[in-house]
């Protein structure tokens, strides 16, 4: 499936491996081949991830996320949160 015409920045997508974990993220910029993520939820079973983690992911890997609006906007405002924290 070519992703390609659908994803836009500030799209919100859903990306990860076909069988596994899938991750709720915001484009940041869309290349050729892949595609800059900002990670909207919290990821990773054995090792996690912070929310607002960059991704650099294959567009084969990421689709247009089915979720809830307030799901979005919570993910959104944890990212704000966690840039407002880490700034010197």
């Amino acid at each position: 499936m070519n992703h390609s015409a659908a994803l836009a920045t500030g799209m919100v997508v859903s990306f990860g491996r076909n069988r596994g974990e899938h991750t709720l993220g915001e484009v940041v910029r869309v290349t050729r081949k892949n595609v800059k993520v900002v990670q909207l939820e919290p990821r990773g079973a054995n090792k996690s991830y912070e929310v607002g983690s960059l991704w650099l992911v294959p567009k084969n890997m990421v689709s247009p996320a089915k979720v809830p609006t307030d799901r979005v906007e919570a993910g959104k405002k944890s990212v704000a949160e966690h840039h407002a924290s880490t700034k010197v």
